[in-house]
């Protein structure tokens, strides 16, 4: 989950974004601050800043009217009524499924972040919010109408599966990972194309642009975006470029 491109100033980290509130630790594992302690500056996926923005339907327009009857009444019973779920963008709700039977807190990032600003260290991002948001809203409403059934019927398989990720990241499993991506939303051969190859694609020539400086940067983007064959890994060996991991520290 930690790579280096061969000859340039970047490394890759994948990270996940959240895990179970009542995990046996909060602490990120070792070789994580080792790769933040070695970058100069951090680059991210996504600018949240700005994300209430862009998470919520239009004024008069609500996700009651967008689902089937017997979608939404199944969706009104898992998603808390906090959420706010009518006034939902489809993805969004979609999204806040995985994490629906869990307290689940933010961490990797969260913790990264907190800990640059503390130190004044560059935050970049591949990505603003508008641009995932505009990508995400081209699914037609339609299309979502299709999605939500499979998800909500294999929704404790999903769920499980994204425990497992955790599991197996904190331990460093790359190819568990990568077994066990497919039980999750990206599973859904739609979501896995906007989630994750168009992005990819958008993102190349901002990681390209990092390889040919000089400021040693650490790319953190899920854990997801580093596998498959059109993961930000192969794309850049594709491009030319040498990907390694790095080694692992005993103990760490």
């Amino acid at each position: 989950m930690y790579y280096e491109v061969v000859e340039s100033p970047v490394r890759l980290l994948g990270s996940i974004s959240q895990w179970p509130a009542k995990a046996d630790t909060r602490d990120l594992p070792t070789w994580v601050w080792d790769a933040y302690e070695w970058c100069e500056r951090l680059y991210l996926a996504t600018d949240l800043t700005d994300a209430g923005r862009f998470v919520r339907l239009q004024k008069g327009q609500t996700l009651e009217r967008q689902l089937p009857p017997s979608i939404w009444a199944v969706l009104r019973q898992v998603l808390p009524p906090a959420a706010g779920v009518s006034q939902l963008k489809p993805w969004v709700a979609l999204a806040a499924l995985q994490f629906s039977s869990r307290v689940t807190v933010a961490n990797v990032e969260h913790q990264l972040v907190e800990r640059a600003h503390a130190q004044s260290k560059a935050i970049q991002h591949l990505e603003t919010m508008a641009e995932l948001s505009e990508r995400l809203d081209r699914i037609p409403a339609s299309e979502y109408a299709h999605i939500f059934p499979d998800v909500l019927a294999k929704l404790p398989n999903i769920q499980w599966a994204v425990l497992e990720m955790y599991e197996a990241w904190l331990k460093r499993r790359f190819e568990d990972i990568e077994i066990t991506l497919p039980r999750t939303l990206l599973g859904q051969s739609s979501i896995a194309r906007l989630l994750l190859d168009d992005r990819h694609f958008a993102w190349l020539p901002r990681i390209e642009a990092a390889i040919k400086a000089s400021t040693r940067t650490l790319i953190v983007v899920s854990v997801a975006h580093l596998l498959q064959a059109r993961g930000i890994r192969e794309l850049l060996k594709q491009a030319g470029y040498k990907i390694r991991l790095v080694p692992k520290v005993p103990n760490a």
